[in-house]
């Protein structure tokens, strides 16, 4: 099986010649699913470090017409709150941070 991202040990577990979801293997122990989820959350935050740079200079998230679109279809009152978590680098909040607390 190719395996280009190296996420074989994360997503599958290999028993003789079939290969079967980690989920379905009910003799892994407490220890071994803290390593695989270790794995697992390092394997997702290299790919996110990865591609971040490229995803914050799309021009698509600096589109002020489109911006300004999502504030006036919102309709944000003053003593609203905007919390934008983890999703991208905060054109969108930056939108709303003028019109909410």
């Amino acid at each position: 099986m190719s395996d280009p991202l190296g996420l074989t040990p994360q997503l599958q577990h290999r028993h003789g010649n079939s290969v079967r979801p980690s989920g379905s293997d009910t003799h892994r122990t407490p220890v071994t699913a803290a390593v695989t989820s270790a794995a697992h959350a390092a394997s997702i935050a290299d790919q996110f470090t990865r591609q971040a740079p490229g995803f914050a200079a799309a021009p698509a998230l600096h589109n002020q017409a489109a911006l300004d679109l999502l504030v006036e279809a919102a309709r944000p009152l003053a003593t609203d709150v905007s919390l934008d978590v983890a999703c991208g680098p905060g054109t969108v909040v930056v939108a709303f941070a003028r019109r909410v607390r």
